[in-house]
């Protein structure tokens, strides 16, 4: 049984690594869930890498038995899943605050990519004199390279945009 929590902790170390860095792709297909970050697809992958450690040290180095493994586990966790929440929500705040990303509403931007109603897409609008790649959501079918109007900020990470007036 140790080496099924040494195989979880390795995957799943692995694909918190790869959901920090594709974020805002990822996102798209397991969205947050609420709390700006607390039950992301980052964290909810470290939560899980977090309990093959502590089922590997609660079996392997401490021979707690079956159910101190997997106590243990559940243990870690939940300590992994509220760091790595704290951690996203800091990092996503810094990265881009509400209050300046109000500055975009009426702005007009670009669709990067395609998306059916009601469905994330990747947005680039200019902001502060510079492009920002953003992830937004139109209440009509979007084709890639449409122009579009910021409506609202609907989270740090995502804009509702429509066709401008």
């Amino acid at each position: 049984m140790v080496i099924w929590f040494i195989l979880v902790a390795v995957v799943f170390t692995v694909l918190t690594v790869v959901t920090f860095f594709l974020d805002g792709l990822l996102d798209s297909v397991l969205p947050d869930l609420g709390g700006d970050g607390l039950l992301s697809s980052t964290s909810l992958c470290a939560a899980v890498a977090g309990a093959g450690y502590g089922g590997w040290m609660g079996l392997g180095a401490l021979e707690l038995g079956t159910a101190g493994g997997l106590l243990l586990a559940g243990l870690a966790a939940l300590v992994v899943l509220a760091v790595t929440g704290l951690a996203l929500r800091a990092v996503r705040r810094a990265e881009t605050p509400q209050a300046r990303l109000e500055d975009t509403i009426g702005t007009l931007g670009k669709a990067l990519t395609g998306a059916p109603a009601g469905s994330p897409f990747e947005f680039t609008v200019p902001h502060h004199g510079h492009p920002l790649k953003i992830s937004a959501v139109a209440e009509h079918d979007v084709v890639q390279g449409e122009e579009l109007a910021v409506e609202e900020v609907v989270s740090p990470t995502r804009l509702r945009v429509a066709p401008p007036r």
